[in-house]
């Protein structure tokens, strides 16, 4: 059953009409609410919930026990039916499917895909494209709304919060080859059923879209695409006044996000090994937070005394983390943004990372920390580990220079944005 709320005679008759395909309700996600908000957009919201991370959670649920899950769903209500009355809601009501997996305990990739199949679907029949001037939808879950639109003449907006897909399987495959692995890539990336479909699905949506919005000049540089607005995320890591130093103990480097080749791990612990080769173990640590995956786990298992595998740690932990370090290290292969970049930054604290990070357009090179481009080389990242190594005085330096930048916050983020799409709208 699919249901509105706030009739479309509660909307204004001035603004032009914009329709929103969220998968959820994440902070980027009421980001672009707000600021079409604020541009005097008819906004109508087509959703069908949170359903992915709803599914997950009911299989943890005891089946007695049904307070948390009707909290979760309560929340996604609340939001909802707070809008101002120039909101509009179509949403579906799948209340029953949840149930039958909910008593029956089985959930499996096919039939969360089917559920979702049958949800979009449910949504898109009950949208009168004709209503609208403009969609606006997610890179995964645009291609039905945006094939549709397109029969009526209505402008398309596309915002995509990963990175490039080719751009990723070819990484993939150099990766395949140096390590072994069997990761999605350029060569192999068809041989599970339906994968294919899925690569080309993506491929296909940036195409449609008349308008991209992406988070990072990085992320812009993959697209050869005409109409593309960069909206940066903002920062939501409150600043520390705290300047970090270094007094004759040992200096202590941090990673952490998922253990996995791509985040460059494997890059990162052979940099270490030369390192440890050429200065010994004494006098410099590596901290390494987060989980691993299948192909990462025997890597954590053979480490040198000067490298501590802490696993996956909550935030009252993870914040000690920040705190005590002095540099963090994020050797990632590729990353549309990368908002450990900004909680680094919170914390004054002097980061490496690659040019394939996002984030790392705000990272001064040489003054708040080190860029290096070439992501398989251990050897240039060792280089870059070598600066505070030989130079441990540089953690105060960058620290200060870290702490005079100023994060941009929400409001800033939202009158530049609405600039952005005045502009090209």
């Amino acid at each position: 059953m699919v249901h509105k709320i706030f009739n479309a005679e509660s909307m204004s008759e001035n603004g032009k009409r914009i329709i929103f395909i969220i998968p959820d309700y994440s902070y980027t996600t009421l980001k672009m609410l707000r600021i079409f908000e604020s541009l005097g957009y008819n906004i109508t919201i087509a959703s069908s919930y949170k359903f992915g991370i709803l599914l997950n959670f009911i299989l943890h649920l005891p089946l007695k026990k049904t307070t948390l899950f009707s909290k979760i769903l309560r929340r996604q209500h609340d939001w909802l039916l707070n809008k101002p009355k120039n909101y509009k809601i179509i949403s579906c009501s799948f209340i029953h499917l949840l149930k039958q997996v909910y008593l029956e305990r089985k959930i499996n990739n096919s039939f969360t895909n089917t559920l979702r199949n049958i949800i979009q679907s449910d949504v898109l029949k009950k949208i009168n494209f004709n209503n609208y001037d403009y969609v606006y939808a997610f890179d995964t879950c645009a291609l039905p709304f945006f094939n549709k639109a397109i029969e009526f003449n209505v402008k398309t907006i596309l915002e995509y919060r990963g990175t490039e897909i080719d751009f990723v399987l070819n990484l993939n495959e150099q990766l395949n080859l140096k390590y072994g692995l069997n990761l999605d890539s350029t060569k192999n990336h068809n041989r599970r059923e339906g994968l294919t479909n899925w690569y080309n699905k993506i491929r296909t949506e940036p195409k449609l879209a008349d308008i991209l919005v992406v988070y990072s000049a990085f992320q812009k540089s993959q697209f050869n695409h005409s109409n593309t607005i960069k909206i940066p995320i903002a920062s939501k890591f409150k600043k520390t006044t705290k300047i970090k130093s270094f007094h004759n103990n040992k200096l202590k480097f941090l990673f952490t996000g998922r253990v996995v080749y791509t985040k460059g791990i494997k890059v990162l612990l052979d940099a270490w090994e030369e390192l440890n080769i050429k200065y010994g173990e004494d006098k410099f640590e590596l901290n390494i937070v987060g989980s691993t995956v299948k192909n990462t786990e025997n890597l954590m298992k053979k480490l040198p005394n000067n490298i501590i595998y802490h696993h996956y740690l909550f935030d009252a932990e993870l914040r000690r983390m920040f705190d005590e370090c002095h540099v963090l290290i994020h050797p990632t292969f590729f990353e549309s943004f990368g908002m450990v970049i900004m909680e680094a930054m919170s914390y004054n604290m002097p980061i490496i990372t690659t040019k394939n990070c996002g984030a790392a357009e705000y990272i001064v090179d040489g003054k708040t920390g080190y860029l290096y481009e070439d992501v398989f080389s251990s050897k240039e990242l060792a280089q870059k580990l070598e600066h505070f190594i030989l130079n441990p005085e540089m953690v105060e330096i960058m620290s200060k220079n870290t702490s005079q930048l100023t994060a941009i916050s929400k409001d800033e983020i939202a009158t530049y944005s609405a600039n952005q799409f005045k502009n090209i709208l």
